[in-house]
């Protein structure tokens, strides 16, 4: 059996440090508090509260993850990949790039936050968007499997329509008032009400 001691777990997100989570198991517990996912059957918290590998003695791979909180971005102009690993995604004053895609989990429900900068909006191509709901600045999208990305303060983004930062695929800019209108909305920034898109069930192209 091998044998790991305190667990150190770091975030990244295309090749950018972001943040870092200490978990030491001192209370013998890794389902609670902070409450850690994948092969749990494979690892147990010994007597000398260790994360401790306990699978059979053959060549595979296991594995723990841990969901974190809120995200707080550095200065600098990052690619924000969301993949559920956070709740709330919180930029600060660099020019950043939000890719928001179908790597989110099944149900998961994820937030951004970015007041500061000049931010992007990624959405690429075959993305399905289930429905969607605007308000005059901010923005629900529900895409395939319950996935769901709040942004607040929507009308400060830039939504670009088809890109992939990942492979160079460029995509067209629109700003927040073209983005909701070609979900069938017009006039999102006089709205005094939140409204569901007209225009459902679309695959981003």
């Amino acid at each position: 059996m091998k044998r790991i001691g305190g667990l150190i777990v770091f975030c990244f997100y295309f090749g950018t440090f972001f943040s870092q989570l200490t978990e030491n198991f001192s209370d013998g517990d890794f389902n609670n508090n902070p409450k850690w996912t994948g092969d749990t059957l494979e690892f147990i918290v010994n007597s000398d509260f260790k994360l401790q590998l306990n699978a059979p003695s053959i060549t595979d791979t296991s594995y723990l993850s841990v969901e974190t909180g809120t995200l707080n971005f550095n200065d600098s102009n990052n690619i924000i990949i969301l993949d559920g690993q956070a709740k709330t995604y919180r930029g600060l004053i660099g020019d950043d790039t939000y890719f928001v895609s179908q790597l989110l989990p099944k149900n998961g429900k994820v937030s951004i936050t970015d007041t500061e900068g000049l931010n992007i909006i990624q959405i690429p191509s075959n993305t399905y968007v289930d429905e969607s709901l605007f308000a005059k600045n901010a923005v629900r999208l529900t895409l395939e499997y319950g996935r769901e990305i709040t942004i607040n303060g929507a009308d400060k983004f830039t939504y670009n329509m088809g890109g992939n930062v990942t492979n160079g695929t460029a995509g067209i800019d629109l700003t927040y008032s073209d983005f909701a209108t070609s979900f069938g909305i017009s006039d999102v920034l006089n709205s005094s009400d939140a409204q569901t898109g007209v225009i459902s069930d679309m695959y981003i192209i």
